[in-house]
C-alpha cells in the first residue's frame, strides 16, 4: 500500500484509520453545534488534553461565549465569554490570533483553568471567524502534526457544507426581505396547528394585518423606502407576538399571524394592542413626503369560526379583500348554523 503524505509527512496507517472514523461520524450531523462537538470530543482525546473549550464567536454583537468544553464540567464555563462592541477597531483574525495577549481573557482563563497553560487556535469557516478553542495543557507544536491539521481542515470543510445547506433551507422557507416565513411553509404550520388544536381542544387564533392602499405608497415611494417600510412592519409584528407564534408573508401587503392557544376574545385584544403599536410608529408617517400609512387587521379562530386550517385562512383573507376600506379592525362571521367543532371555554385553561 502506497503511503499517504501530508505536507510531505508521511501518515501512518492507523492516524488514517482514526481519521477516517472520525470523517464519516463527523459527516453524519448536520449542525454546526453538533460539528463543534464532535471536533472538540476527537481532538481532545487525540491530541491528550486536559480540557477543550470551545467559545463561540456571535458577529452581532462582537462577542465570545463559551458554548461547549471537553473535560470540564459545562457549569464551570457557561456564560463564560469576552464582549469587544466596545472596541471600534476591533478585527476577529487579527485580535483572536493575540488573544492570549488580551488581559480580560487571561483573567478568564485563570479562573477557568487554574495553574494550567493553554494554547489557542481559531475555527475559520470560508475565511470567516466561526469561534476559538482553547486546548488545556498541550504544547504549541501540537497544532501543527498533520494529525490536528487535518482534522482542522475537516471540520472547516464540513461546517462550510452545512452552512451552505442552512441557507439554502432558509432559502426555501424564509421570505429574504422580512425573514418572515414564506407563504406556503406558513400554511403548513397553519394545518399542523389546527390539527393538533383539535386533538387537544385548545383554540388556536389568526390574524392577517394589511398594509392599506399597497400599490399607491409603491408607485410614490422609491423601491428602497418601500422596502423598508416592509421590514419595518415585519419587526414590529415579530417584537408584538410570542416565541410560540407564527408569522409569515402571505402577498407583499398582508402578514399572517398564526397564534396557538390563544382564543377569540384574546385575539381581539391582541390585533387592537398591534394596530396601535403600527400606528404609533413615526416610521409610517411623514408630512415631508406626504406619507401617512393606515393597516387593516382582521382576525378569525378555529374552532368558533373554521372547520380546518383552509377555512381558518380563506375566509380571512376574502373578508379583507371584500372591504377595501382603509385602517379597518374586522373578523370573520358565521351563520347561525355554523357549528364548532368544540366548545372552549377561557375557565378550562385551568383544568
Amino acid at each position: 500500500m502506497d503511503e499517504v503524505y501530508f505536507n510531505d509527512r508521511p501518515l501512518n496507517p492507523e492516524l488514517l484509520a482514526r481519521l477516517d472514523s472520525w470523517t464519516l461520524r463527523l459527516y453524519s450531523v448536520q449542525h454546526f453545534d453538533e460539528a463543534i462537538k464532535s471536533f472538540s470530543f476527537e481532538v481532545y482525546e487525540g491530541l491528550q488534553a486536559r480540557s477543550v473549550i470551545f467559545f463561540k464567536y456571535l458577529k452581532s454583537f462582537s462577542s465570545l461565549l463559551a458554548t461547549h468544553c471537553e473535560g470540564l464540567d459545562f457549569e464551570t464555563v457557561r456564560g463564560q465569554g469576552l464582549n469587544f462592541s466596545h472596541d471600534k477597531n476591533f478585527a476577529p483574525i487579527k485580535d483572536f490570533l493575540r488573544l492570549q495577549q488580551n488581559s480580560s481573557f487571561a483573567a478568564m482563563m485563570k479562573k477557568l483553568l487554574p495553574n494550567h497553560n493553554y494554547v489557542t487556535s481559531l475555527c475559520v469557516v470560508k475565511g470567516e471567524v466561526k469561534g476559538v478553542f482553547v486546548y488545556a495543557d498541550i504544547e504549541n507544536d501540537k497544532l501543527e502534526t498533520p494529525y490536528f491539521k487535518l482534522t482542522e481542515r475537516i471540520l472547516s470543510h464540513w461546517a462550510a457544507e452545512i452552512f451552505l445547506l442552512e441557507q439554502i433551507h432558509n432559502l426555501n422557507r424564509i421570505d429574504e426581505l422580512t425573514e418572515l416565513l414564506q407563504k406556503k411553509v406558513f400554511i403548513e404550520y397553519m394545518a399542523l396547528e389546527v390539527g393538533r388544536a383539535q386533538r387537544i381542544q385548545h383554540p388556536v387564533a389568526f390574524m392577517v394585518v394589511r398594509l392599506d392602499q399597497a400599490e399607491m405608497l409603491k408607485s410614490n415611494l422609491n423601491i428602497d423606502r418601500y422596502q423598508s417600510l416592509l421590514k419595518m412592519i415585519a419587526k414590529i409584528l415579530m417584537q408584538s407576538t410570542r416565541k410560540t407564534d407564527y408569522l409569515g408573508v402571505l402577498s407583499e401587503a398582508e402578514f399572517g399571524l398564526l397564534l396557538p392557544h390563544m382564543s377569540l376574545k384574546n385575539a381581539r385584544n391582541k390585533a387592537k394592542q398591534i394596530k396601535t403599536i403600527l400606528v404609533a410608529s413615526k416610521y409610517f408617517s411623514d408630512s415631508q413626503i406626504n406619507l401617512h400609512v393606515n393597516f387593516s387587521i382582521c382576525i378569525s379562530e378555529y374552532p368558533s369560526l373554521a372547520h380546518d386550517y383552509e377555512d381558518l385562512h380563506l375566509s380571512t383573507v376574502q373578508k379583507l379583500m371584500l372591504d377595501i376600506q382603509p385602517s379597518q379592525m374586522m373578523e370573520v362571521t358565521k351563520s347561525a348554523t355554523f357549528e364548532p367543532d368544540f366548545v372552549y371555554t377561557e375557565s378550562e385553561r385551568k383544568k
